[in-house]
């Protein structure tokens, strides 16, 4: 991955909360923080903390990929649930957020090369240096932010 201090070029517009939704209720909610330099978490509307540390969680990135997702014939609970396959390999849309702003852009992975987030051209959309955090959906208009 490429890391700067610098925000790059490119950023579509200001991105201080971002609202993932998934099934069951179960939406994620990050909330840009500046004197902090990163995002904070919220899953079900409450805010998450590292049990390790009893700190929030906090993310100076957010990566946001949409990639497919197939749903299997394996059960994973008592009430029937089925699974899920997400494909990872291949590339889709992309939406990076760090310092305040989104980036938009695609990803591509094979089972050779690990994830590459790239915007304009191509070129690498450079990560703040510190903690990142992968959130994958199913469509990019499935999640919000302002």
């Amino acid at each position: 991955f490429t890391f700067s201090e610098s925000a790059p070029d490119g950023a579509a517009g200001a991105a201080t909360t971002i609202n993932i939704p998934y099934p069951g209720g179960n939406n994620v909610e990050w909330r840009y923080d500046p004197a902090l330099g990163g995002y904070l978490r919220w899953q079900g509307g409450v805010q998450q903390f590292d049990k390790a540390t009893g700190q929030p969680i906090l993310a100076q990135n957010v990566i946001v990929p949409a990639a497919d997702h197939e749903l299997t014939n394996i059960v994973e609970d008592s009430l029937g649930t089925l699974g899920v396959n997400i494909n990872l390999y291949g590339f889709g849309d992309l939406r990076v957020f760090r310092d305040g702003q989104v980036w938009e852009g695609t990803w591509r992975a094979d089972d050779q090369n690990p994830p590459r987030w790239l915007g304009a051209g191509e070129a690498p959309i450079a990560l703040h240096p510190g903690q990142s955090w992968v959130q994958i959906v199913q469509q990019i208009p499935d999640i919000t932010y302002q």
